[in-house]
């Protein structure tokens, strides 16, 4: 059956849809909910700090010595 299929360029297994076929669709409510509710990414991901300390009340950066 397969080769059946592949004389037709088929698949037996439809393929995933693509980026461009999903951007193409019509709006849903369900989609726009999710487009209006995701946050961007945040700048804080951004910085170069590990870890807060309270006891000290400054950050331990990436280095692992330095604290600001």
């Amino acid at each position: 059956m397969k080769d059946l299929l592949a004389l037709f360029g088929l698949t037996a297994t439809p393929a995933a849809p693509s980026e461009a076929d999903v951007a193409l669709r019509p709006v849903t409510r369900r989609r726009l909910a999710r487009d209006q509710y995701t946050r961007p990414p945040s700048f804080t991901d951004l910085l170069p700090w590990c870890e807060y300390l309270p006891d000290h009340q400054a950050f331990l950066l990436e280095d692992g010595r330095s604290v600001g």
